[in-house]
């Protein structure tokens, strides 16, 4: 997440610590496409017939994965937006998710 720069900037001295926009370092396609991607998940999934046979198509733990990771990144967007941020702070935070959902199904030796 750090390596896309998609974790939040900090100013701390001393007791106090402030955080603020995102750091933006590494490479910025690649995190434009996760935050693209993150708009996504502001809607409730609807399964798709084609969505629908890719999964069909791949293992049952890679299907698994895909499907937990879709619910909690739905559920982190509706979670912030009740709290009334800012939809794109919300898309952000999605699009560091992903990327953790990525990574770990990159360095899953058992998928």
């Amino acid at each position: 997440m750090a390596f896309l720069g998609l974790v939040p900037s900090e100013h701390s001295s001393g007791r106090s610590r402030r955080t603020g926009a995102i750091t933006r370092t590494g490479n910025s396609f690649l995190r434009l496409l996760l935050v693209e991607t993150s708009w996504h998940y502001a809607l409730a999934e609807r399964m798709s017939e084609k969505l629908d046979r890719k999964r069909r198509g791949a293992s049952g733990q890679i299907a698994a994965y895909a499907a937990r990771a879709s619910e909690r990144l739905h559920r982190v967007y509706a979670r912030l937006s009740y709290r009334r941020r800012n939809g794109k702070v919300a898309v952000v935070a999605v699009a560091r998710e992903l990327a953790g959902f990525v990574w770990g199904i990159m360095t899953d030796s058992t998928l």
